[in-house]
């Protein structure tokens, strides 16, 4: 049985007779009031089991109980939303789509990372773009931190505050922000400026929106291919915190093509 169906039929008749109303005796317009509260009711349960069987799925995805759908979109995809780490005449493209909140993007931060910068990054071969797609509904306070990491790259900032943020990671609290290594040293009113205005949540949603696109469906994820024309072409998702190994063999085919 599905978890919305299973939570109507426990859900509803408690509801229902916690309002009982006699018919008889009540009047037409005490009889609607009572109608129209039960079904706003319902429609508030309804709308909150839809949430919980959404971050069902996106849980299920991060721990890999759902395996990604194939994107529907293929086409070359452009760099508009990225912070850039690496040398930008670099042939191969990693283009993450992180969660500063979530466990799995931080394991891949502190483990696989450091070795990708090391073999490939420092060495030129590789450009990562860093993109933003926080999970508001797994993660409160992903969101904020996305906008803390965008502003902080504006004073030189974006390595540091990362890892900052990560070690963080899921206790962050939105009065930590300009406590955490990263961002503590820098203005804090030109950081705090910036994480109020339009265009940086408008960065963040487009990243997002690319995301989406592009058929990310778990964080953390990356688009891996070549860049031609400042475009990545060429490209293949990889979902989760993947091993370093399974970067590397991705990266040496390209290098093959490039």
């Amino acid at each position: 049985m599905k978890l919305t169906s299973f939570a109507l039929a426990i859900v509803l008749p408690a509801l229902i007779l916690s309002k009982p109303v006699d018919a008889q005796e009540a009047s037409k317009e005490d009889l609607s009031a009572e109608v129209a509260k039960l079904k706003q009711q319902m429609s508030i349960l309804a709308n909150a089991l839809k949430n919980v069987s959404e971050n069902q799925k996106v849980i299920a995805r991060e721990i890999g109980l759902i395996k990604p759908e194939q994107p529907s979109y293929s086409g070359p995809i452009e760099f508009d939303y990225s912070v850039f780490s690496g040398d930008k005449n670099a042939d191969i493209v990693i283009m993450e789509f992180t969660d500063l909140q979530c466990p799995y993007c931080k394991k891949h931060h502190q483990l696989t990372y450091p070795k990708i910068k090391e073999q490939f990054i420092d060495t030129g071969d590789v450009l990562y773009a860093n993109n933003q797609y926080p999970l508001a509904s797994l993660h409160p306070q992903a969101e904020e931190a996305a906008k803390y990491l965008v502003c902080a790259d504006e004073q030189g900032g974006f390595i540091k505050a990362k890892d900052g943020l990560f070690s963080k990671g899921e206790s962050i609290q939105k009065r930590d922000f300009l406590n955490i290594p990263g961002l503590k040293e820098l203005d804090h009113e030109k950081l705090t400026a910036c994480v109020s205005e339009e265009k940086t949540q408008d960065f963040i949603e487009k990243s997002k929106e690319l995301a989406i696109k592009v058929g990310v469906k778990q964080t953390p994820s990356f688009i891996i291919g070549l860049k031609k024309d400042s475009q990545l072409v060429e490209w293949k998702i990889l979902g989760g915190a993947e091993p370093f190994e399974n970067f590397k063999s991705v990266i040496e085919s390209l290098k093959n093509k490039s």
